[in-house]
């Protein structure tokens, strides 16, 4: 990879020499040097770093008809409307427009000398402590409580001495027994996350050893279709075009991303937090069709971003591609297959001595860090238009 960004580098520098060479000889055509430094990038900017699937699955669209009752979920989190604190109106880049429900606890800080309550409004210090929020959206919500939790992943510690202690860890719990809290903990609440003909579930837990390290539950369904079998047959009269025939299929599952629940438990098996975008009628629109292949999605993704970016694109990797559905942003009741790109960017950054304190150690004034920066987008599988995420 270093050589590769190497090459790209100097082939840039060189393209870049010839344009200034052009540009002082009358000899040389300038605007075919511009053409090829213009394909050399359209080519060159996105490089994927992970293999391509040949098969091309048979997709369509999707709909969903599942809605949310704010009301219900306002009494089933935060009591009743007596306990909110605040609304808010926000708006996710995935669920649309929303609102915010927040219940807990206003305080005011102020100078012990003001002597009247009424100054409190215009000269106190607003702080919120909000030990939850409620985020609700047409079709699902999100819930997060700020209480701390009790760790799944348990530390014990044995002291050995004055200055000594051995630490080990444990689960107070295991995921098959925290699976089966969490699906009971859903069923109650909202009934069994079931799926229609054509799909099929798939579940993921964690027991996490970072951050609260809580117990972690995510499912979501699948998409049941097929891809097609080709061989390929050599024509003489046109060797570099060979024919292709259908001479069988495989079955394949591709998940439906944004059709999800996602909830995590605390040792006490409480809940810490839950995303609930579920929906157990959802239904194919239309007959499904072969998508394009991966190798297509690069090729048109080449050609979109160059553009999306004024034809001054950044050098982005592409460390991993899948193919998947996601919410169409413009149609709440839709969702697209797309093939998801996993890119990312590179950025120097200098650091100033105003921002030394938010930045990791320098060596020199001079010093430059390099970051990462990710810029995931898709590419519809069907109609291969560009969606930055």
């Amino acid at each position: 990879m270093l050589y590769s960004r190497l090459a790209v580098l100097a082939l840039a520098v060189m393209l870049l020499g010839v344009g200034r060479a052009a540009a002082q000889d009358p000899g040389l055509d300038v605007e075919d040097v511009d053409n090829v430094r213009d394909q050399w990038i359209r080519a060159n900017f996105l490089t994927v770093d992970c293999p391509l699937h040949s098969m091309q699955p048979k997709l369509t669209n999707l709909k969903r008809s599942w809605r949310t009752d704010t009301e219900d979920l306002i009494g089933r989190f935060l009591g009743d409307r007596e306990t909110i604190m605040k609304e808010e109106r926000i708006e996710s880049p995935t669920w649309g427009r929303g609102t915010r429900y927040k219940s807990g606890t206003v305080l005011y800080l102020y100078d012990k000398e003001m002597a009247v309550p009424q100054e409190i409004g215009q000269l106190a210090k607003e702080i919120e402590v909000v030990p939850s929020f409620l985020d609700v959206f047409n079709n699902g919500f999100t819930y997060i409580n700020n209480i701390p939790h009790t760790a799944v992943y348990a530390t014990d510690v044995k002291i050995t001495s004055e200055t000594s202690a051995d630490v080990s860890y444990h689960n107070v719990y295991e995921a098959a027994e925290g699976q089966a809290s969490a699906e009971k903990l859903i069923s109650d609440m909202f009934g069994p996350l079931s799926v229609p003909a054509g799909f099929q579930p798939a579940v993921q837990t964690l027991i996490q050893d970072f951050g609260e390290r809580l117990f972690v539950y995510h499912a979501r369904p699948e998409y049941i279709t097929e891809y097609n079998v080709y061989e390929y047959e050599l024509v003489a009269d046109d060797p570099n075009n060979p024919r292709r025939h259908v001479i069988g299929t495989q079955p394949v599952s591709v998940p439906v991303w944004d059709v999800k629940v996602h909830l995590m438990l605390d040792g006490e098996k409480l809940l810490a937090g839950m995303e609930y975008y579920w929906d157990g009628n959802l239904q194919a629109v239309g007959e499904p069709k072969e998508c394009i292949q991966a190798g297509i999605a690069v090729v048109t993704a080449r050609e979109l971003l160059y553009e999306y970016f004024n034809e001054e694109p950044p050098l982005l990797t592409v460390k991993n591609l899948s193919l998947g559905f996601i919410q169409d942003r413009s149609d709440p009741n839709t969702l697209i297959p797309v093939w998801l790109f996993d890119a990312w960017y590179t950025e120097t950054v200098t650091m100033d001595a105003e921002n030394l304190t938010d930045a990791p150690p320098l060596t020199s004034p001079y010093a430059r860090n390099v970051v990462s920066v990710p810029l995931p987008f898709a590419i519809n599988a069907l109609t291969k238009e560009l969606i930055v995420l």
